[in-house]
């Protein structure tokens, strides 16, 4: 979004260099200046900016330190549902995208248009359209969004979901979810039952019970000034074995479970390493076993 905004002030340095007697310098300039002068690409800019500025309440709550289970789920269905309802009313909705990108090319002294329509085309959106608008509408925006939500229901799945039910052992959270307890605690139940080496029915009484004296330890602790755990890690670090010894698991499994399935609440910063390290790290097997953060190393 802020790239958006600095577009017009871009073009003004790219043409102040391409005028320059230094002829490597200048010919990157007139390349570059003419791509962002290109229609489709200020089109798009303009839906990334739009999408960015529907997805970044979101962003921001995950990057958070630590969130609260329903409002993470709330915010992302209320987030998925936004951009889907966008997608039906996509020539309505675009329509002012559209006008907004003309604008930006009236700043930039260009002109927005379709590209050439062939018979048979490989590399690029080929369908032909009656206008400029609906042909951007239908090559730009409509597979943008189709993309994001796509990616947000493959990154978001049942499994993840089932994942931050885990966040229920964090003492920051346990008095918002307090009317799902018995819910997710089933689910955990069922889910993690393996480890314990009991059945679900016996699991889920026994969590129940140390849930009850867990968070009793924890207002005790709040009322006496001391700071309560905000991190997995955090609350592993005081979760003593003997007396919640499935509390003490499920922060073991929550504090160590893969950084694909859900997200990393030790910190924001390290999430956001983890993914970016990703992008030119080489992929190995063991990459995709746990995560472990360093105060739980070895």
């Amino acid at each position: 979004m802020r790239f958006r905004d600095s577009l017009g002030s871009v073009a003004k340095a790219l043409e102040s260099i391409s005028t320059w007697t230094e002829m490597h310098s200048s010919a990157k300039a007139k390349t570059l200046l003419a791509a962002i002068k290109d229609g489709e690409f200020l089109v798009t800019i303009i839906c990334l900016a739009d999408m960015l500025a529907h997805t970044l309440p979101l962003s921001r709550l995950f990057q958070r330190q630590c969130i609260d289970v329903r409002t993470a789920k709330n915010a992302l269905v209320d987030t998925m549902a936004v951009l889907d309802k966008r997608r039906v009313d996509s020539a309505e909705t675009f329509s002012q995208l559209y006008k907004d990108a003309v604008v930006l090319a009236d700043e930039l002294e260009t002109e927005i248009r379709s590209p050439r329509i062939t018979k048979r085309q490989t590399y690029r959106c080929n369908a032909p359209m009656p206008d400029v608008e609906s042909y951007y509408r239908t090559a730009v925006y409509a597979p943008l969004l189709d993309n994001v939500l796509t990616d947000l229901k493959s990154r978001f799945t049942v499994e993840a979901e089932s994942a931050y039910e885990l966040f229920l052992f964090v003492p920051s959270q346990s008095h918002a979810t307090k009317e799902d307890d018995k819910k997710y605690l089933a689910n955990i139940s069922r889910r993690y039952s393996a480890f314990m080496g009991t059945n679900v029915s016996t699991t889920a009484k026994m969590a129940e019970a140390e849930l009850g004296l867990w968070r009793q330890k924890w207002m005790r602790e709040a009322e006496d000034g001391r700071e309560v755990p905000t991190t997995a890690a955090g609350a592993l670090d005081t979760c003593d074995r003997e007396i919640f010894p499935l509390i003490h698991t499920f922060l073991q499994i929550l504090a160590t479970l893969p950084d694909r399935t859900t997200i990393s609440l030790d910190t924001a910063a390290q999430a956001v390493d983890t993914e970016s390290s990703k992008s030119w790290l080489p992929e190995v097997p063991f990459r995709s076993l746990l995560f472990l953060p360093r105060e739980l190393s070895p």
